[in-house]
């Protein structure tokens, strides 16, 4: 979860919404009576509102305020009454000279925004965060840092200001991180063996999902990792003594991690939800004529309502 009680938008969220809820419905059924109930299931309200044209939402928080990318002006902020601002047009905060935003992926409840920042002349590319200002305090632009490298971005924020993202080393490699006021930019590692690692989202207490790979050029699986708590291997579907992939994309509260697992091949993804009481478990997908079907959970809340496609 990016966000208390926040699931990830996309272009087709709406779409997604009513087919994850299918999936996780189809699969507790199955796991419950054997049979999924005859009669057909009560129909989803929900309502729509349109962004303007040529914006992709990435992040929300509860106040309905939405962040993500504009082809030309790059990243946006949406307010919850329709208002649409622009980094690179300094109306959420002064940027330093020589930096442009290249796009914005979350915004906590106290309406921080976290994302991709460019400096011009260098051509390197580093995670940024905007603190909004307090009527005596101006807004505040900070760069996240880097471990050396020329590329990263903060892709998650929770409202304590903790940062989740991926930043690359003086090798060029991607390493996950958590960013918090007290210790800094905290490399999280790799799990044993791995070249690389991503941190995709982040908790309240801290704790960040993602992926790793498990060695230089093997696949990489879902992980939980934190700056006090090593990095944990989620496994995968397959579970087999050849691994395949997984990628932990969302975060609750309560540790549970969705994502996508890699499931009987590595042309097949299906859905999980990774528990610490069941462990990993295939969400299965809504079926299809196509030999290669898959599913894909991207964000949870604290209710376990999972996001996600088939």
């Amino acid at each position: 979860m990016k966000a208390t009680s926040r699931m990830k938008l996309s272009s087709r969220s709406v779409l997604a919404i009513v087919v994850a809820l299918g999936v996780v419905s189809a699969t507790l059924a199955a796991k419950g009576k054997g049979k999924p109930p005859k009669d057909d299931p009560p129909p989803i309200a929900f309502s729509i509102e349109f962004l303007p044209q040529n914006h992709i939402p990435y992040g929300m928080n509860d106040l309905r305020d939405v962040v993500g990318y504009h082809s030309e002006k790059k990243g946006f902020l949406r307010l919850a009454d329709g208002t649409v601002l622009y980094g690179n047009d300094n109306d959420i905060v002064d940027l330093p000279p020589n930096v442009t935003i290249s796009t914005f992926k979350d915004v906590n409840n106290l309406g921080q925004i976290v994302g991709r920042g460019v400096y011009l002349e260098e051509r390197t590319i580093f995670p940024c965060r905007i603190t909004p200002g307090d009527g005596e305090n101006p807004p505040v632009f900070e760069d996240l840092g880097s471990f050396g490298g020329s590329w990263g971005e903060a892709t998650a924020i929770n409202d304590s200001g903790e940062v989740a993202g991926t930043t690359r080393n003086v090798m060029e490699i991607g390493r996950a991180f958590i960013y918090t006021d007290q210790e800094g930019l905290i490399n999280l590692g790799t799990l044993p063996g791995g070249r690389e690692s991503r941190g995709c989202a982040i908790n309240e207490l801290g704790v960040v999902a993602g992926q790793s790979s498990l060695t230089d050029q093997g696949p990489s699986h879902a992980i939980r990792a934190s700056a006090t708590q090593p990095m944990q291997d989620l496994g995968d579907l397959w579970g087999k003594t050849q691994p395949l992939a997984s990628f932990g994309y969302g975060i609750n509260d309560f540790g549970d991690v969705v994502g996508e697992s890699n499931f009987t091949s590595q042309f097949t993804l299906h859905a999980f939800l990774y528990t610490d009481l069941n462990g990993m478990v295939d969400l299965g997908i809504l079926g299809g004529r196509f030999k290669f079907v898959s599913s894909c959970a991207s964000d949870i809340n604290n209710q376990g309502l999972i996001v996600g496609w088939s």
